[in-house]
């Protein structure tokens, strides 16, 4: 809308002097409006929810966290360095392989997410192929930092939140001790030999992850014309290969932590199960039955968040949807990782490559997401999912569900999900950039603020409101939706754990 037509308008209606009065208002209201529309500021934007998030005050001090099963160091090496000293050449073609078994595979798996800008992560097959990825990632510029998913999440409720009562069920060794705060208390499998699902396993504490990063507008180095692809942001690829995150060993100390717990606890967080992955299905079914049963046997543990990873083996992810969603009270998941999810779930009726694209269709995803928490609600459960919280670089969606009755958690036993999707977006911005002081000049915002939910409804994300929310009515119970931008980093310091940061934060102002 021009300002000529708005004055064209405006004289039309309000030719006569006794509407001047309420044309002048009508004049201010409306050009107000539209510079909210078109002139959104990134940094007004962001601190207006720094102000969302500090509203509510975290459960630090009372709260009772457990967290299961992955820890690990990340060695973060550039992609582009580390297939260098492979003496790797650009793939002719991308294949989204379920494991990697030589670097032939892993240039294609690399490429085909790479293309996408998308973070993926994979299993490498045997150790001698792993041995040769490690060598040429010491031969590489990298740093170590604390991973897995766990370790992550929980560092988060302790450090960043200053939670008092955190324990992390993860392998951990010396060296991924000095990455953790004195207030996290850790508990873990003995090491040695023991038998898993029936597998001998060797138990060892501080295994090394390799993270592939590459910044926006990079390229393969050399690619021919026709292969050459420039990223759109900046993201991760990880490859791995455990021995004791990969049969989830702190398994069966979580569940004899939780069963001595007389008081309870207020959350329990199961992640890392995606280091099933590559795992023959004999293995990862037995594995998961154990997971089921001792989550079933968390009768003391007010809440369950399953925070779900990238799989490779959409056989595991079945899987995971029949012992794993059906006693979680939660669930955290990115744009990747929802179109796996729709595909095993069998959900039909969904443009996936809407989920997919640069900036996932809000109004898709949504959908998508009731439509999970609708199917896992089909028959009452021991525990029935009632929230999920969904992350990508351009904003998050957060979805709950009102019960009509079952064992259905109270949509408003959640608290404040707006000061919880505040404090996710804060923090995808802070961690990427590495800065708790940020400018205009360092953040973007890429979701479009004007958001036309339906024929009828349209919503304005602006300074002023931020968090932009919907109901849906149902007949079994209504569904409520908080979407907030993200204001992403225009040049990222780090990519990996993101979305691990981005769920804590938001269950710790949710329990």
């Amino acid at each position: 809308i021009t300002v000529g037509r708005m004055v064209s308008w405006f004289n039309a209606l309000f030719s006569g002097a006794a509407l001047a009065l309420y044309g002048g208002i009508w004049w201010n209201l409306e050009v107000e409006r539209l510079r909210l529309e078109q002139s959104v500021q990134p940094l007004d934007l962001l601190n207006r929810l720094r102000y969302l998030k500090r509203k509510t005050s975290p459960k630090a001090s009372s709260a009772k966290v457990a967290i299961g099963y992955n820890a690990c160091l990340d060695a973060v090496v550039d992609a582009f360095e580390f297939f260098d000293k492979l003496n790797a050449e650009h793939p002719e073609d991308r294949k989204n392989h379920p494991e990697v078994h030589s670097i032939e595979q892993l240039a294609e798996v690399f490429h085909f997410h790479f293309t996408k800008a998308a973070a993926a992560e994979r299993a490498v097959c045997c150790d001698d192929v792993f041995e040769e990825f490690s060598h040429a990632l010491f031969k590489s510029k990298h740093k170590l930092h604390l991973g897995g998913n766990a370790a992550i999440m929980a560092v988060v409720f302790a450090k960043r939140f200053g939670f008092q009562n955190v324990v992390l069920a993860g392998q951990v060794g010396e060296k991924i001790k000095g990455h953790l705060p004195d207030n996290l208390k850790t508990i873990n499998a003995q090491s040695g030999k023991i038998s898993v699902s029936g597998e001998d396993v060797s138990i060892q504490n501080d295994e090394v992850h390799i993270i592939m990063e590459y910044s926006k507008g990079s390229s393969w180095p050399n690619a021919p014309d026709h292969l050459h692809h420039t990223a759109k942001r900046a993201n991760r690829f990880i490859v791995s290969r455990d021995t004791s995150n990969g049969v989830i060993a702190p398994l069966e100390v979580l569940g004899e932590y939780t069963a001595n717990s007389p008081d309870g606890l207020d959350l329990v967080i199961i992640c890392g199960l995606h280091m099933l992955d590559g795992k023959e299905k004999t293995f990862y079914t037995s594995r998961l039955a154990d997971v089921e049963k001792s989550m079933g046997s968390m009768t003391n543990v007010k809440r369950i968040h399953f925070e779900l990873a990238s799989v490779g083996d959409l056989g595991l992810l079945k899987e995971m949807t029949r012992k794993v969603l059906p006693l979680s009270d939660s669930l955290g998941l990115n744009e990747e990782e929802l179109v796996s999810l729709i595909e095993v779930m069998g959900l039909s009726g969904f443009d996936t490559s809407k989920i997919a694209a640069q900036i996932p269709d809000v109004v898709v995803c949504a959908s998508a997401l009731e439509a999970i928490l609708r199917k896992m609600n089909e028959s009452p459960r021991k525990r029935n999912l009632s929230r999920i919280h969904f992350h990508n670089f351009a904003f998050h969606i957060m979805v709950q569900m009102e019960g009509t009755g079952g064992n259905l958690l109270n949509w408003a036993e959640w608290e404040d999900a707006r000061s919880a999707l505040a404090a996710g977006s804060v923090e995808a911005s802070e961690r990427a950039c590495n800065s708790t002081s940020l400018g205009n000049d360092q953040i973007s915002l890429h979701l479009n603020p004007v958001l036309k939910i339906s024929k009828e409804k349209t919503l304005h994300i602006n300074a002023n409101k931020p968090i932009v929310e919907w109901v849906h009515h149902g007949e079994n119970g209504n569904t409520h939706f908080y979407v907030a931008p993200v204001l992403a980093c225009n040049k990222v310091v780090q990519t990996v754990g993101l979305g691990d940061s981005i769920s804590s934060s938001g269950l710790a102002y949710q329990i």
